[in-house]
Parts: C-alpha cells; structure tokens; sequence
C-alpha cells in the first residue's frame, strides 16, 4: 500500500452529508415560515385582493405570493426523495 497516498472519503461525506442536512432544515424552516405568514395575513388578502375586480395585478399578486411556497416545496420533495 502507498503510504503517500491519503484517502479522506469519510471525513468528506460527512460533511456533504451535514450541508444537504442544514440545507433541507433551511428550506423547511423557510416554508413553515411562508406558511405562517399566508395564515396570518388571509383575512386581509381575501378582503383587499379576492373580493376586487380581478385583473393583471390580481394574478401577478397571487404568482408572486405562491410560487416562493411552491417552489421551495418542490425543492423538499425532490430532497427527502434522496
């Protein structure tokens, strides 16, 4: 066996491993906050938005408003599935 040779697999993996750990968490804690936050203001979003007539600014606020929920659900499913 060459001595010169150093194999530093374990040590790598687990540190790939801790990052894709801290990244899911971050996504998650990023979605529950999303989730949070759609809860709190749904009262005022169906009073100010829902109920007006609808037009392009009503549907750039509501892809605004979902595609960063959706996305970074997406993002976890893909995730957990590995």
């Amino acid at each position: 066996m060459d001595r010169n040779r150093t194999v530093q697999f374990p040590g790598d993996t687990i540190a790939a491993y801790w990052i894709l750990f801290v990244g899911r968490m971050s996504n998650t804690a990023a979605l529950t906050v999303l989730i949070y936050e759609k809860f709190l203001i749904l009262q005022e979003e169906i009073d100010l938005v829902w109920c007006k007539r609808k037009s392009w600014i009503t549907v750039f606020y509501f892809f605004n408003s979902w595609i960063a929920p959706l996305w970074i659900a997406f993002q976890l499913s893909q995730c957990w599935s590995v």
